[in-house]
């Protein structure tokens, strides 16, 4: 069906479109050019020194055997190679989800078994998240580690659970604690409905020692992934976002309903299973089978009452998320199947009271009426373009007609129930399939800037010109015009990184060097000469119509980009004294870090030189002062700077505290400038997410004047804003060059670096590394171990001894030695609990009592924070607002 739905869209092999869009484009597509080059011999798997100045990428992504078939395609088709792999994960998501269902209820209907398969693979949230590849892997796991638990707490089996939940924690641990709060509320709510109470204890206790197992047995990659995350800015932003006030409580006064409409979609599917369940439920219920019917709403109400309590729905996303809610949600789709399953299985398609008195003919005239609209605005859904408000009316539409229909045809005959639901769910399948593959008017206009993967035709031809450097030489994408994960895509060196997970510290520091940062993502436009420089960039590649490369000279052209060649570039070698250990990043707040942005480029200067000399002089509107610079006006709607120029000088502008929707427009000599963003050159808006650093303003003649005009575009007021204007004298950089020490026979290695020096420098002996630093990092100097040291807060320094010697670097993956010692652990514990099975022990019974005990606390304690808590904050304002 997904090969059809490729047909009608033309996407590869049928067309020219591809399947990559959003996240794809930007995160997923990026990385698995990393892989095919980790396939291919090129690069390491877990480190790579193309992106981010030399980055571990142990926690962007974890392989698995579909990303073998990466090596048979061509490194230029790889764009392609996306649609691949999501048409077989979501075979392989039927596949797994078609075995568990015939392993948990062999006595259910066959043909309910295929459709609820096919519904799985390519439900609501499966076809619109697959741009997130990996979590496809979750989809297809889950059907095989939920028949595992089952196993174990209905059969004392534990294998095929630990092993499942292993290969969660081992993908992510992000979506493994997704997982496991599902086995946590679904084991529970189970342990206290189905298994019996002599039973319970020794089940509980055996589902907490299969878990720890598999948790160890992950930990070979759990452990440096969760290094890394919990290093990098994603969490550093979440912490922050909390720190003002307790993070529960921070949670629980999330109670927006408006976020629900962007649930809905997700939904979408389940509307015959959502039929059985219902029934499954007032059956239970009217019969008095009570912990049945516990389980049954129960159930339900866990796994599902996050479609409208927001803050719920944080708790299991950890606290925050951006964009794509509910991303656990595979996770209730597929149990939602298991019940209407369940309830087929003992009770069959056919229910008739409601209706007995009515005659055939009508009930299925109505039927029928109710199917068409349901298909009717299936096709409207997806051939009339609408906003997505009047989307979100479609697919509630579809739901509802969709639900009565499965409803009224379950009071029909077998056969009529069976042809006409068949009909149905497959034509929503292709339906929701439809609409989210290759849908790229999902994303808003300014979103589709920089989630298209037009950027890697883009590199493609920027690729065409010799972009090649010295051994740690880096290029720079000063208009952003090739996305932030270029340098996966061309191959080469460069500081711009958005692999979620690039140390915090990273960032920050480039953004107190003066470029641009957006969320988790590190640009590399902004910036000095000087920084440049520093951070070992040697050229810089644009879109023609971009000209702002003040000290760099051209090199090179295609139709569409420019090269350029740094005029200053440096040799490795810049050394300084134990200063170099100063941390740029000490500031939490964004502002602090860029009012002294140029105050901290000086400093760093002076280190570099052993001097007191400035490399910027600058004036602002908060009353620093410089000579050649004045401040000619500064009123709440403009400001206006007078610049005398000197010779060999660049002017920037830096633009402390403005937020991206602070826009200004920026006029130099009456003349507007140009702020580009991603694949747009026009904008005349500064700042954006795309460049919020320094911002080069040009080279200009000894003597010239020249007027640099800000006005708003927005009502804000600009005399509360810190706006600075400063001038680089070129000819000192030259000092930067007599400082340093001699670097010779530099190489590089997958995860290593080697060099020879000659320091005659007896008193800065620390040598600056443009590598971003992580604690992985080991080094030896003249063949003994030595002292990595934290340059600057964000890179690497090694102490030089006086004379000459050899340096060698080695990067060895944070948290990998500790993740594999604990690994072994697992597999000794998994070999205990298959030796544990075969031999039938159990555990003490005053243990498993006491374990249970702990287990029951824990789970109405954490049922009462993440549902009581948060139902009572939605009631609370609720109430709130009908009183106002």
């Amino acid at each position: 069906m997904l090969l059809v739905v490729f047909l009608l869209k033309r996407i590869w092999p049928f067309g020219t479109i591809n399947v990559t869009s959003g996240d794809m484009a930007q995160g997923t597509l990026p990385i698995v050019y990393h892989i095919y080059d980790w396939l291919h011999g090129d690069k390491a798997l877990l480190f790579d020194w193309y992106s981010g100045l030399g980055i571990s990428v142990a926690a962007s992504y974890s392989v698995t055997p579909f990303d073998l078939l990466l090596y048979f395609f061509k490194r230029e088709n790889l764009i392609y190679a996306l649609s691949v792999l999501v048409w077989v994960r979501s075979i392989a998501a039927a596949f797994t989800a078609r075995l568990s269902f015939e392993k948990m209820f062999p006595k259910a209907p066959s043909i309910w078994k295929i459709l609820f398969s096919v519904s799985y693979a390519l439900s609501g949230y499966a076809m619109t998240y697959y741009t997130n590849l990996s979590w496809l892997d979750f989809v297809i796991l889950f059907p095989l580690l939920l028949w595992g638990l089952k196993r174990l707490l209905d059969e004392n089996k534990p294998i095929l659970y630990t092993v499942c939940y292993a290969i969660a924690l081992y993908l992510s641990f992000y979506q493994g604690y997704m997982i496991s709060l599902a086995v946590f509320f679904l084991g529970g709510l189970y342990l206290l409905t189905a298994v019996p109470k002599k039973q319970a204890p020794q089940r509980t206790a055996l589902l907490g020692i299969s878990s720890v197992v598999g948790a160890l047995l992950s930990c070979f990659h759990m452990v440096p992934s969760a290094l890394l995350s919990l290093t990098s800015q994603r969490f550093s932003n979440n912490i922050n976002d909390a720190a003002s006030e307790g993070m529960i409580l921070h949670i629980l006064r999330e109670t927006s309903l408006y976020v629900m409409w962007e649930k809905v979609p997700l939904v979408m599917g389940l509307e015959f299973a959502a039929a059985f369940a219902l029934l499954f439920f007032l059956r239970k219920l009217f019969r008095k089978q009570f912990k049945q019917a516990v389980f049954i709403g129960g159930s339900v109400f866990l796994m599902f009452s996050q479609v409208v309590l927001e803050n719920a729905n944080l708790f299991w996303h950890g606290g925050k998320y951006v964009q794509f809610p509910m991303r656990f949600f595979y996770t209730s789709v597929f149990f939602l199947l298991c019940l209407a399953l369940r309830y087929l299985e003992q009770y069959g398609e056919t229910f008739r009271p409601f209706t007995a008195n009515v005659p055939k003919t009508i009930d299925r005239f109505l039927i029928f009426v109710l199917s068409a609209a349901f298909l009717g605005t299936l096709i409207y859904l997806n051939i009339v373009p609408m906003k997505s408000n009047l989307k979100t009316a479609c697919w509630i539409v579809v739901f509802t007609l969709g639900l009565v229909v499965a409803l009224m045809s379950t009071q029909q005959s077998k056969l009529f129930t069976r042809v006409l639901c068949t009909v149905l769910v497959l034509a929503e399948c292709t339906g929701i399939a439809y609409y989210g593959i290759a849908n790229f008017s999902l994303k808003t206009n300014r979103q589709t800037t920089y989630q298209s993967e037009s950027y890697v035709k883009y590199c493609a031809e920027a690729s065409e010109m010799d972009l090649s450097t010295s051994t740690l030489g880096r290029i720079k994408n000063p208009d952003t015009s090739l996305n932030t994960n270029y340098p996966f895509i061309t191959q080469t060196q460069a500081l711009s990184n958005w692999t979620h997970f690039i140390p915090s510290t990273v960032q920050k520091a480039a953004f107190a060097l003066g470029y641009s940062k957006q969320y988790t993502r590190l640009l590399d436009s902004g910036g000095t000469i000087f920084t440049d420089s520093l951070l070992g960039i040697e050229k810089a590649v644009s879109r023609n119509s971009y000209y702002k490369t003040s000290g760099y000279t051209l090199l090179e052209k295609t139709e569409n980009f420019s090269t350029y060649k740094n005029d200053y570039a440096l040799p490795l070698g810049l050394t300084a004294d134990k200063s170099i250990e100063t941390d740029l990043t000490v500031c939490e707040k964004d502002v602090e870090l860029a009012k002294k942005r140029f105050d901290t480029q000086n400093q760093l200067y002076r280190m570099f030189t052993q001097s007191d000399d400035n490399l910027i002089a600058y004036t602002d509107t908060s009353g620093k002062t410089t000579e050649r610079i004045e401040l000619k006006q500064s009123n709440d709607e403009t400001v206006i700077f007078i610049y005398t120029a000197g010779k060999n000088e660049i002017l920037y502008l830096n633009a402390c505290d403005f937020w991206s929707t602070e826009n200004t427009h920026i006029k130099v000599n009456g003349q507007s400038i140009n702020v580009p963003y991603y694949k747009h050159t026009g904008i005349g808006l500064y700042p954006s997410d795309a460049v919020n650093g320094i911002l080069d303003l040009g080279s200009f003649n000894a003597g010239e004047t020249v007027e640099v005009e800000i006005s708003r575009s927005a009502q804000f007021n600009l005399t509360k804003k810190t706006v600075q204007l400063g001038y680089l004298s070129l000819d000192k950089m030259q000092a930067l060059s007599a400082s340093s020490v001699q670097i010779s026979n530099l190489s590089k290695g997958k995860t290593s670096l080697a060099f020879d020096y000659n320091n005659t420098n007896s008193e800065a002996n620390y040598l600056f590394i443009p590598i971003s630093y992580d604690s992985g990092w080991e080094a030896t100097v003249n063949g003994e171990k030595a002292t990595v040291t934290k340059a600057l807060g964000a890179y690497l320094a090694v102490e030089l001894p006086n004379g000459s010697g050899q340096v060698t670097l080695r990067h060895r993956t944070p948290g990998l030695a500790l993740g594999l010692a604990l690994s072994a652990v697992g597999l000794l514990g998994f070999a205990l609990l298959m030796l544990w099975k075969k031999r039938e022990f159990r555990i003490n019974r005053t243990v498993s009592i006491i374990l249970f005990v702990l287990f029951l606390l824990a789970f109405f304690g954490a049922f009462l924070i993440i549902y009581g808590a948060s139902l009572a904050f939605y009631a609370k304002d609720i109430l709130y607002r009908i009183l106002h």
